[in-house]
């Protein structure tokens, strides 16, 4: 798999030892994620990739003079994918040994520089989107239902409750709000909502140079969205451009799976998501 991942990014300076290392922490992250990951389950995929990409980071950086900043990749696997390629090969390698593991790598030497089937994002170095599959209009990441995936509605969060007590106001100058009723509603949301709000922030800027997200809505407290929404608990949002480029929503709502959303929906003129609860 290190060998596959290798030849995906033939622009690396691959006599650096570093980068070795690199590369067998992306394969070990590939490996689980793409044989024992669930499909449908993309968003936790993504997550895992984040902190295994973020440990391989660290680990490299400290062994780094500052400033060093290699044209390397990390790829995020389509989760579940290689269960299919490769069988029951892996369980079958913890009990029978050298064997299966043979059988393993032959398999995968097979795939070649058919690599490409089995990723679902590349990021560079720093963790930004490189390639990252667009989310179709009317679609949502994961197939699962928003409760499912998100968690069902509460109940309404009421100004001056404890549980409206427990958000936070967005104050990011990375992201532009709407603020529709003027009262600044649409700033109120849960802290972890608010802190993915941020990251896919700076996605933004790194896909559409010289733009910024645009949030609409987020903590609903008129009413405005069906009764059992997430609005009205500060636990989703919804978002675009800040140009209102309905071509972009695509991307958009890539990048908001990539940065580890819990339920992603293009919808006609904005993305929603939301998140769990805590």
């Amino acid at each position: 798999m290190a060998g596959l991942l290798h030849d995906a990014q033939p622009d690396a300076d691959v006599t650096d030892e570093r980068f070795d290392a690199w590369l067998s922490a992306n394969a070990l992250s590939f490996l689980e994620e793409a044989y024992y990951g669930t499909s449908g389950e993309q968003g936790e995929t993504v997550r895992e990739g984040h902190a295994q990409h973020r440990g391989a980071r660290e680990a490299v950086l400290a062994l780094s003079d500052a400033g060093f900043a290699p044209v390397w990749r990390w790829f995020v696997p389509r989760a579940g994918t290689l269960q299919i390629y490769l069988g029951g090969l892996l369980d079958e390698a913890s009990s029978a040994g050298p064997s299966a593991a043979l059988r393993i790598g032959e398999r995968l030497a097979d795939l070649a520089s058919s690599i490409t089937p089995f990723v679902d994002q590349i990021w560079d170095f720093d963790g930004a989107v490189l390639v990252a599959a667009d989310v179709p209009l009317g679609e949502h990441v994961p197939a699962r239902t928003e409760a499912d995936a998100s968690g069902a509605a509460a109940g309404v969060v009421a100004a001056g409750s404890p549980e409206f007590d427990a958000l936070v106001r967005l104050d990011d100058p990375t992201v532009v709000v709407k603020d529709e009723e003027g009262s600044g509603a649409d700033r109120m949301m849960t802290p972890r909502l608010a802190e993915l709000v941020g990251v896919l922030a700076a996605h933004v800027a790194q896909a559409f140079p010289g733009r910024r997200l645009r949030l609409t809505e987020a903590w609903d407290p008129d009413g405005e969205h069906s009764h059992s929404s997430l609005h009205y608990e500060g636990r989703a949002a919804d978002l675009t451009v800040d140009d209102r480029d309905r071509a972009k929503l695509g991307r958009l709502a890539a990048l908001a799976v990539q940065t580890g959303f819990d339920w992603v929906l293009h919808e006609n003129d904005h993305v929603h998501v939301s998140v769990r609860a805590g």
